[in-house]
């Protein structure tokens, strides 16, 4: 032989491509579709997939009433091409549903009574009520009236999570934030090639407010432990609050600037006058960048 060759594994069909299919409404272009399944496949890639090439969706056919897709990839693994195309499908799933994007089905006939109505209503309140249940939990909306709160509850967006999926990476930019309502999520430090968990978020607990009010970078990354329920409050969201009572961002940032001081004194022992010096100058930086970010 003149080359070198790699022995890839040991499959029976002895294939490395692999194609999951999936339907998608009309309602929804295709660059949506293969945007919100290609970015979650290439961040973050079930155990099996190859990085290159890299995996990609395709729109595939046209059918009668909905668009059909694949995800087409290539195996690292050749051991256990069911279980990739599995976790591929879980994949495809949640990056969908956290996109608001809604898989086919096949169409079937359905009769509405006054009795499912009242069900669905009842349903809607409650889910409603967590929701507000989920914004009273966040310290930094403690100052929005009620009527804004409702508002804001009517803006989040529903956003599973897989066990092992990554809900924000350390250093990336994004202008939103989480509140978990169901399951639970580890948040890891990475410095000099280690990596180090500092606390497991549950119900009730949120992150990532700093990149929702300022936009800066993510501190840290948080990945699901298991089946992760959380809502997500993006930038465009919170505008319309922020612009109509600006007075908001400072005591918004009053509470940001108090939480660095507290997260510098436990890091650094900082004695009281510093700290209150700090609290000051934060303060200021803080609502400077909430301005801007927002700008009121």
């Amino acid at each position: 032989m003149k080359n070198p060759v790699t022995v890839l594994g040991g499959a029976q069909d002895g294939t490395r491509f692999r194609a999951v299919s999936f339907n998608v409404y009309y309602d929804r272009a295709p660059g949506e579709v293969t945007s919100a399944v290609d970015g979650a496949m290439r961040e973050d890639p079930p155990a099996g997939v190859a990085a290159s090439p890299a995996p990609y969706c395709a729109l595939s056919a046209f059918q009668p009433n909905c668009a059909a897709y694949e995800v087409r990839y290539y195996l690292s693994n050749l051991s256990a091409p069911g279980r990739t195309d599995a976790l591929v499908r879980a994949k495809v799933y949640y990056a969908l549903t956290r996109a608001g994007i809604k898989l086919s089905i096949a169409t079937r006939s359905m009769v509405v009574s006054e009795a499912a109505e009242a069900a669905a209503e009842r349903s809607h309140r409650t889910e409603h009520e967590r929701r507000l249940a989920a914004l009273n939990g966040v310290d930094v909306f403690q100052g929005l009236t009620v009527e804004e709160k409702n508002l804001l509850a009517g803006r989040l967006k529903q956003t599973p999570f897989a066990a092992g999926e990554t809900l924000m990476r350390q250093g990336a930019v994004a202008d939103w934030l989480y509140v978990v309502y169901a399951g639970s999520a580890e948040v890891r430090i990475s410095s000099g090639g280690s990596s180090r968990t500092l606390k497991t978020l549950g119900p009730g607990d949120f992150i990532g407010e700093m990149g929702l009010l300022t936009g800066e970078p993510r501190t840290a990354t948080v990945v699901a432990v298991g089946e992760t329920g959380c809502y997500r409050l993006d930038r465009e969201g919170f505008r319309d609050v922020l612009a109509s009572r600006p007075e908001l961002a400072e005591s918004i940032a009053a509470l940001l600037a108090s939480r660095r001081v507290e997260l510098a004194e436990a890091r650094e022992r900082l004695d009281g006058e510093k700290a209150a010096r700090g609290l000051g100058l934060g303060q200021r930086d803080l609502l400077s960048k909430i301005k801007d970010f927002f700008k009121l």
